[in-house]
């Protein structure tokens, strides 16, 4: 059963990271991919499943609280329901047959794919760009795609300096510098290479997110308590300097530079999420129907006072729509203050990895800026993360 587990577990894991932040090739991508950890988790398993009183609890909790926020006036939001009810029956089946397996070598070795991917395809396409051309296979969403093109061309445009910025197989380069962050947290905390430590760093740098250089700091200074050594506190603070320059340098562009309307969008999210936390801070709004919220006259009177702030007053700007930009935000949104900050206390206490206490903090740290930048948090990969911190013997 143990040699099973160790096969099929690296592929789910995989999966679950794909399915949590990968570009989206084909439309119902989320739900076929979580049919597909499904069966990959019954049968590594051999469909069998360890029944304890506690699965049971657990099971149907997560199921009833999913159908209190799921419902709005009267009715249940069908899709909803069912895709975050599959995404949370896999992840409690996958802690259900791993629970006294650690599995953090395989998380490991599953975002040490992604990284050589993102380094990889990064400079094929810089060396190569003929590459991005000339290769259409399928229709993406209405945009041509290919095998190459999700592979080795899945770079943003016009990053800082005039470089392409890497998103390796992510949707986009946010969410990639995340799990390189995640990454190279995990390299050093269990002492891996420094040289590929450096790689991670370099991966992440070429993401050009202000994020990702923030967490990148926050790494560098996990690196130099971890270690304590003289040498690496000089080497890390000449870099940690270089990184506060990069990063300022990235910080302009995103306020003033080509990235400006993003960083626009992101606040009038954040402003929006902070409107409707308030006006449902106890219970929560549910999983909302953000096509609900756009096509409000609420919403658009919050739209016009924000760019009346910023100056901004247009009609291009008033056209925006509101996103899924900031999960943490999004999780109050959600489930109001004191459930999100009972999901943030269990994922702060989270099992899968073996942790001493400077590094759940470090990580937990990592993980709230992490989803205050990028639409995340309630994906399966983090659902693991929470429902490790419970007891299924």
């Amino acid at each position: 059963m143990q040699n099973k587990l160790s096969f099929f577990n690296p592929i789910i894991i995989f999966l679950i990271i794909f399915q949590s932040g990968g570009t989206r090739i084909f439309p119902f991508q989320g739900f076929s991919i979580a049919i597909i950890i499904f069966a990959l988790i019954l049968i590594s398993n051999s469909f069998k499943i360890r029944l304890t009183g506690n699965f049971f609890a657990i099971t149907v909790s997560a199921i009833i609280i999913l159908l209190i926020y799921n419902i709005h006036d009267s009715s249940l939001n069908i899709r909803l329901f069912s895709y975050n009810l599959i995404n949370i029956i896999n992840a409690i089946l996958f802690i259900n047959n791993n629970f006294n397996s650690k599995i953090e070598i395989q998380i490991y070795s599953s975002l040490n794919i992604f990284f050589l991917q993102s380094i990889v395809s990064y400079f094929v396409i810089v060396a190569f760009p003929f590459l991005l051309l000339n290769y259409s296979l399928f229709s993406s969403y209405g945009a041509d795609s290919n095998f190459l093109g999700v592979m080795f061309s899945n770079l943003k445009p016009n990053g800082l300096f005039n470089f392409p910025r890497s998103q390796g197989v992510f949707w986009e380069p946010g969410v990639l510098q995340f799990f390189l962050n995640f990454f190279l947290f995990l390299s050093i905390k269990n002492n891996k290479n420094k040289i590929k430590s450096l790689l991670i760093a370099f991966s992440i740098i070429i993401t050009y997110s202000t994020a990702g250089y923030v967490l990148l700091l926050i790494n560098i200074l996990y690196f130099i308590l971890k270690r304590g050594n003289y040498f690496y506190l000089i080497l890390t603070s000449v870099l940690g300097y270089f990184f506060i320059v990069l990063l300022i340098i990235n910080f302009e562009n995103k306020i003033y530079g080509d990235e400006s309307d993003s960083t626009l969008g992101r606040n009038m999210d954040a402003l929006i999420a902070i409107k409707l936390i308030s006006m449902k801070p106890l219970l929560g709004h549910g999983f909302l129907d953000y096509q609900d919220i756009n096509a409000s006259y609420d919403f658009y009177l919050i739209k016009r006072e924000f760019f009346s702030k910023q100056k901004l007053l247009i009609d291009a700007n008033l056209n925006q729509r509101f996103g899924l930009t900031n999960d943490l935000l999004n999780l109050f949104v959600i489930f109001g203050i004191p459930v999100a900050l009972y999901f943030l206390y269990k994922l702060y206490h989270q099992n899968i990895l073996e942790l001493l206490k400077l590094d759940r903090v470090i990580l937990f740290i990592l993980i709230l800026l992490g989803v205050y930048s990028e639409p995340i948090l309630m994906t399966p990969f983090f659902y693991i993360l929470f429902l490790s911190s419970y007891k299924f013997t």
